[in-house]
């Protein structure tokens, strides 16, 4: 008898041991639990949704400021391979010469020193040269590959930069009562006094954030790839129009002793898709069009289609939030404005929310949002229109507005005057000044 009670007081004694370690372990997880969250919640003065070219300059920028940063890229690391190049203004160049940047950037860059501009008969042009102005040159061509590590390379050295890849936005909660908004990602909460989106003309943020925009199809498709030609460029772009659509050949530098531009080809949809033609049947087409300019062609890579469209978020802001570049506006290809208009949205941000800390405001309130997106509305409009109506008149093939473009280029060519201002505004020097003058 005594027997069974010790052993029923065993299995008592035991069981309250398993209840005592399984509180035990709860306890323990939810600590842990709770420590783990407290790791993946971030405190900045600013987050940057989107690790592209305009997310990685802006957090450079307003880095400088001594401001503390995250970035945050739904890709991976190693995910960016991308063939492409980008056009850079001479304004560009100066703001990176600003961020003490450049130095890195030039021995990757190939100068834009004339540009021509032509019908596809080749006898109406206009040709812009740097010469006449005394600004310096046109613009800059530079491979991607080469960009991006660069500026990831500057973002690693920046101790008030952190850099989250993988990290795709899931929720924004937004403040309006105060100055705070956070972004909820797969890995990480942050909080911040404010969100910028950076993250091209599909935004996350821009959509999280219920801003409308514009959208516009141009039934058109952008086949970029790469050309090496039997002669040099010698810094000459060219841009010439077809019925289907222009064709832009951007200089670009020298790799292997061979000479290379890079192809931006536009071509209508009405005319299938020509990246499903053999490599031979392709090469065919563009030699039909390229008339061998630079000489004839030594080789073409693979080319990657892109679909054209126009963006344009009818409101840049709301409480606490603020898009630029593609996700505030994607515009046309047609005169490689898109990247440098992104700039000039990071270089006037910067200035606003400069002016901010200096009086001691939040970092930006509605009432600097406002005022960024009111100095910011003209030069966006200019280029938003202008590429709009190029590419609108440049593919219509009637006899009216045929003879009209004959008109215009012969007008623009023999005026210095106008070449010249067409010129500022394409290297972003004009808009500068508009802004800074006016508002």
């Amino acid at each position: 008898m005594l027997k069974k009670v010790i052993q029923k007081e065993d299995q008592i004694a035991v069981f309250f041991l398993i209840i005592s370690l399984q509180i035990f372990l709860f306890i323990y997880n939810t600590h842990q639990m709770k420590k783990n969250n407290e790791k993946k919640k971030h405190d900045y003065d600013i987050t940057v949704v989107g690790a592209g070219f305009i997310g990685l300059t802006i957090s450079l920028m307003l880095a400088k400021l001594g401001l503390k940063i995250c970035i945050l890229e739904s890709k991976k690391f190693n995910n960016f391979t991308d063939k492409r190049t980008t056009a850079l203004s001479q304004g560009t160049k100066r703001i990176y010469e600003g961020l003490n940047i450049w130095r890195y950037l030039k021995d990757f860059t190939q100068s834009i020193n004339d540009i021509v501009i032509s019908e596809a008969d080749n006898k109406n042009y206009m040709e812009f040269n740097s010469k006449n102005l005394n600004e310096g040159q046109l613009g800059f061509i530079i491979e991607n590959a080469n960009f991006r590590s660069v500026l990831i390379n500057e973002i690693k050295k920046n101790k008030y930069i952190d850099i989250f890849f993988n990290s795709k936005v899931i929720d924004i909660f937004n403040s309006e009562d105060k100055n705070e908004v956070k972004v909820k990602t797969s890995k990480i909460l942050t909080k911040s006094n404010l969100l910028i989106g950076a993250d091209g003309r599909k935004s996350k943020v821009r959509d999280l954030l219920n801003l409308k925009y514009y959208y516009k199809d141009y039934n058109q498709n952008a086949y970029i790839f790469n050309l090496e030609h039997s002669n040099p460029h010698n810094g000459v772009a060219l841009e010439r129009f077809f019925p289907e659509g222009p064709l832009a050949i951007l200089p670009m530098k020298k790799k292997n002793k061979s000479f290379r531009s890079s192809v931006v080809w536009t071509i209508d949809n009405n005319l299938g898709d020509f990246s499903k033609l053999k490599q031979t049947e392709f090469v065919n087409e563009f030699s039909e069009r390229y008339q061998n300019f630079f000489g004839e062609i030594v080789n073409i890579s693979k080319p990657s289609r892109y679909p054209l469209n126009l963006v344009y978020s009818y409101d840049s802001f709301i409480q606490n939030a603020v898009l630029v570049g593609d996700a505030s506006q994607g515009i046309h290809p047609i005169a490689g404005q898109g990247f440098n208009l992104g700039m000039r949205d990071c270089l006037i941000l910067q200035k606003e929310i400069s002016k901010a800390i200096e009086t001691g405001s939040p970092i930006l309130n509605n009432i600097g949002l406002r005022k960024f997106e009111t100095r910011r509305f003209f030069d966006k409009k200019l280029f938003i229109n202008a590429t709009d109506f190029l590419n609108a008149i440049f593919s219509n093939n009637s006899f009216f507005i045929k003879n009209l473009r004959k008109i215009g280029i012969f007008s623009i060519n023999r005026s210095n005057f106008m070449k010249n201002e067409l010129m500022r505004n394409a290297m972003g020097l004009r808009s500068f000044d508009i802004l800074d003058r006016f508002v």
